[in-house]
């Protein structure tokens, strides 16, 4: 039973039962820098020209960005006051190693396209936990983050429904206690360097790498410019288009009822169209 609940991510009623296998919970925080002064951010930039690869996680609200950064065994948080106000992406951009930096988040996608908002134009997208996570199972309904902490790190983490709530009840980050959503950002991006790592000898594992570093990553910049330039579309055409599936769609409608017939039912409800189908037309199942 464990195992199926594993295999179906029932994460919440796991946690709850008294398994055999150790699982690590959200409670232990990660040790992180913030970043808080114009010499803060400029540490931060020394140590990326010493290195070749960071972790980033990110959460985006509108124009506001916090960040948390992963080099080597160090964690950087930076909210908006910082990204903004003291301008880390404008010294980003100048950074020596920029066009080689390999930049490892989850869904990088949306990462390149704050990149390119703030003029970083060369991004080295190295490795995406997102797109892996796919690779390895592409039949699960869920690449999320915390369902491959789950999957690949017996970790429980929280996401951004658990963190910020969802509908009516959401709230900004701006209206959560600040320590928590640092620990909350650094924990994160703790766990993407760690999936790297078993990610990385899975897609080893199972002959997936060359397709992960050779099609998969290289598509990210051509789906970002698809999404950033967009495409033309013929609104005349679309309109005659429009009224023509106006047109099917209602002579379909008219001929079902009549071979109902019956106009008593809702075409687009299954129950009420099969008990039209199997009860009284008497098709057979």
């Amino acid at each position: 039973i464990i195992a199926l609940l594993k295999e179906l991510l029932f994460n919440t009623l796991l946690a709850k039962i008294d398994a055999a296998e150790t699982v690590e919970t959200i409670e232990k925080s990660v040790a992180f820098h913030w970043v808080k002064t114009a010499a803060d951010v400029d540490s931060l930039i020394n140590d990326l020209k010493m290195t070749n690869e960071a972790i980033i996680y990110y959460h985006q609200e509108r124009t506001q960005i916090y960040l948390a950064l992963g080099i080597t065994d160090r964690y950087y948080y930076l909210n908006p006051e910082a990204v903004d106000g003291l301008k880390f992406f404008d010294k980003l951009k100048n950074l020596p190693n920029i066009s080689t930096l390999a930049i490892t988040s989850q869904d990088l996608k949306n990462l390149i396209h704050i990149f390119h908002e703030n003029d970083i134009k060369e991004v080295n997208e190295a490795f995406d936990t997102y797109i892996a996570t796919y690779l390895l199972s592409p039949g699960d309904q869920r690449y999320d983050l915390k369902s491959a902490a789950y999957q690949y790190l017996k970790r429980t983490i929280l996401d951004d429904e658990e963190m910020f709530g969802k509908g009516k009840k959401m709230v900004k980050a701006q209206g959560l206690d600040e320590q928590l959503l640092a620990d909350y950002m650094v924990k994160n991006c703790e766990t993407i360097k760690d999936l790297k790592t078993v990610l990385e000898k899975e897609l080893h594992e199972t002959d997936m790498m060359t397709l992960f570093k050779t099609i998969e990553m290289p598509l990210l910049e051509v789906m970002v410019s698809m999404e950033e330039l967009g495409f033309k579309i013929d609104l005349s055409q679309l309109e005659v288009l429009s009224h023509e599936f106006e047109n099917k769609l209602t002579r379909l409608t008219r001929d079902i009822y009549e071979l109902a017939e019956t106009e008593s039912f809702n075409i687009n409800s299954p129950k009420q169209l099969g008990e039209v189908l199997f009860e009284q037309l008497k098709l057979p199942v």
